[in-house]
Order: C-alpha cells, then structure tokens, then sequence
C-alpha cells in the first residue's frame, strides 16, 4: 500500500504577484465551465458549499495536468487542483494523498458512481469537461488568473 503522502501547504502570502489573486475552487469551475460530478447531499456536511460540492470554496494553490499518477504523487502542489483523462477510484485515491483540491476528468471523461462518492467522502470536488487538459490551462492563464 502506498504511504500517506501529504505535502506541506505553502503559506498564500508570496503566491500573490502585483494584480494577482489566488482563485476559489467555485471560481474555476464556473469560469470554466465545468460540470460538477460530485453528488448532492441533502445536507451539506461542515466546510461543504451546497452549490458546488465538498470544499468548493477552498483556495487552489496551483495546478498539475498529467495522466501519470505517480508523477502526480511527485509533483503535484499540495492544495492544487489536477486535471486528468484518469476515471478509476486511484486517481481520488492519488488526490487525497497529495494533498489536493479538486480534480477534473477532461476529454469528456465521465467517472462511475462509485468513484463520485469516494471523492465526496475526501472532500475531493469532482468536475468534468469535454476539452483536453491543456486547453483548459492557457484559458485560465488567459484570463490572467493565478492558480
């Protein structure tokens, strides 16, 4: 079994550069349009936000687009999001231990239900696009938004 690996969060002092600001994990997905897969308790639990799943107000540190993921155990951010084509319950699994955000499946890739609920259970929002991971990344760059 793979060791819990959770990497140190970096302090957000310092990220922000003149005229930056760190975005909300909700302020991605709308930006981008984003489909949420997570499903809908009836009643939040504690730090959820009803709109856009558990931890969706949470601060996105950074971001990491790869399909490998042990590199993503390597060199993810710790409180990034990571944008992957991976829909099996390892890629959830992969995101707890690094310490992660969010994730979102690209490609148009579509996880089972069983892989929504493990990553509600993290807190780990889900969300899907049918655009390729590197698209998503110059869009949001575009906008001149730091994550």
């Amino acid at each position: 079994m793979i060791g819990r690996r959770v990497k140190e969060k970096t302090s957000l002092e310092g990220l922000r550069g003149a005229g930056e600001r760190i975005l909300l994990v909700n302020e991605i997905a709308a930006t981008l349009d984003l489909e949420s897969l997570a499903p809908q308790p009836a009643t939040p639990a504690a730090g959820a936000s009803p709109e856009g799943g558990p931890n969706s107000d949470a601060e996105v540190l950074g971001a990491q687009a790869s399909d490998l993921l042990s590199d993503v155990l390597a060199n993810a951010p710790a409180g990034g999001i990571l944008l992957t084509i991976q829909v099996l319950m390892n890629a959830i699994t992969v995101a707890l231990h690094a310490g992660l955000t969010a994730v979102v499946l690209t490609s148009g890739m579509k996880p089972d239900e069983a892989v929504r609920a493990r990553a509600a259970e993290g807190g780990i929002p889900l969300f899907a696009t049918a655009e390729g991971s590197r698209w998503r990344i110059r869009r949001t760059a575009r906008r001149g938004d730091v994550i």
